[in-house]
Order: structure tokens, then sequence, then C-alpha cells
């Protein structure tokens, strides 16, 4: 029986403090729109008079150009092809973003299944132990192990050489 009695005497609290802070607060007249002040007129002077400003009509009169049906024609033409080349683009760049953003989250394709990418496999472990210095670094191998690999595995060691001669001399 207490509770609710605590709790019926805030709600009267509550309830009498928002009658008297209502009471309180100003009157606020309703707002109205503004009139104009007596002596001030809208009709201002089509051609008012001001020391030292002249107020001429300095528009020039554009004359009407005229075109030819077929030349309009050639224009609709000319803006149409426009048109379509900007789409294309469009829709090229946006084939290039999906590329991108396939290669991006996806990954990039693996190779190494196809015929000859052993090749390569090869020859980038040897440059990679050159360039960790497991292997001497050696330019005239590198060329060798690249131009190789490209041509399949298809150079042997003397052919090696005369490459590396003919370039160089």
């Amino acid at each position: 029986m207490i509770v609710p009695m605590k709790r019926a005497f805030l709600i009267g609290l509550l309830l009498s403090s928002n009658y008297l802070t209502a009471q309180q607060l100003p009157s606020v007249s309703t707002p109205r729109p503004h009139t104009m002040q007596p002596g001030i007129s809208k009709n201002y002077p089509s051609n008012p008079t001001i020391p030292g400003v002249s107020f001429q009509n300095n528009r020039q009169s554009v004359p009407q150009q005229t075109y030819h049906p077929g030349e309009v024609n050639a224009r609709n033409q000319a803006v149409m092809r426009s048109i379509e080349e900007d789409i294309a683009y469009f829709k090229k760049m946006e084939r290039d973003r999906i590329t991108l953003s396939h290669l991006i989250y996806k990954g990039f394709p693996s190779w190494k299944d196809s015929p000859g990418t052993e090749y390569f496999f090869n020859a980038y472990g040897e440059l990679d132990a050159m360039l960790r210095d497991s292997m001497p670094l050696n330019l005239e191998r590198a060329i060798f192990l690249v131009e190789n690999a490209f041509l399949g595995n298809s150079m042997d060691k003397d052919e090696k050489l005369i490459v590396i001669v003919s370039v160089s001399g």
C-alpha cells in the first residue's frame, strides 16, 4: 500500500509542477504578415535617373540562324555517333571494373597446369635463388633462363653463348 501511495504522490507532484510552470510562460502573439510602411510605393520608375549612371538597353538583337534540313540531319547523326561512342566507352570501363574487382577479390587465375609453365616456374626458382643469395648472381644465366622459358625450353647452353655474344657484340 505504501508503494502505490508514493507513486500517486510522485505523479501528482509532477502534474502540479507542470501546471505551475505552464502558468509562468509568457504569452506570444501570433505572427502577422508585414505590410509596407506608408509613403513607400512599389511603382518604381521605368527609367531611373541617377547622376553618372546610364540605364540603356545594351542588348543587341541576335539574328536567328536557319539551317538546311540536311545539315540538321548531319548534326543529329554526329551527336548520335558521339553518344554511342560514349556509351561504348562507359560499357568498356564497366567491364574493366568488373574484371579488376574479380581479380582483386578472387585472385588471378592459375596457369600452373598449362603446358610450358613448368619452364617459367623453374626459371623463377633459379632467379629467386640468385636474388636471395643462395646462388651467385649471373646476368648471362638470368637472360638465358627467361629466353629459354619463353622458347619452351628448346635452347641449349651452346646457343646461349651465341645469343649473348650476338646481342653484346
